[in-house]
């Protein structure tokens, strides 16, 4: 698994629209763009809001690569984008996607997902398990994966693990 740092121009049709800085905490795909909670701040004001149903072509492609995006920071006219995938992630991105790669490294053995834990992770995302309301239960998500409840749970721990310490030593 690779944990990179990616700088993109701002899209066009990107949230943020003025000079104050946007810090994507989470940002998840949705039927028809993704959903994302940010925090926003500028000299006078720190607020948090939540972003439903955006058209985001950036945050679109480098999900759709099986990239996890872990954060963002959004400034006048550049992403810089904090990412963990797999090596054949990686590659489907830098075919896609315009960018310049500020940071590019292997996660040690210790932090690193497992293949299992990113696909479970991942397909658990996709399948609305970590929407409120959830939209798949533990118990359909592990049939439609062919594992065991307490399997796809113990599975599910131990990556969401690694990625929230990964992501809470990154801040």
């Amino acid at each position: 698994m690779l944990k990179l740092k990616i700088e993109t121009e701002k899209p066009k049709y990107c949230i943020a629209k003025d000079d104050r800085i946007y810090f994507v905490k989470h940002i998840v795909r949705s039927k028809r763009g993704i959903r994302a909670l940010i925090d926003v701040k500028s000299r006078l004001e720190k607020t948090l809001i939540f972003v439903d149903e955006h058209p985001c072509p950036l945050a679109v492609k480098i999900l759709d690569s099986g990239c996890i995006i872990t954060s963002a920071e959004v400034s006048e006219s550049k992403v810089v984008w904090n990412l963990v995938c797999s090596e054949e992630a990686f590659l489907k991105l830098m075919s896609s996607l315009k960018c310049r790669i500020l940071d590019k490294r292997h996660l040690s053995e210790k932090e690193n997902i497992t293949y299992k834990e990113y696909t479970a992770l991942k397909k658990a995302l996709e399948m609305g398990f970590f929407d409120s309301p959830k939209r798949i239960t533990l118990e359909k998500l592990a049939k439609e994966s062919g594992v065991a409840k307490s399997t796809l749970s113990d599975c599910l721990r131990r990556g969401l693990k690694k990625v929230l310490k990964d992501y809470f030593e990154g801040t």
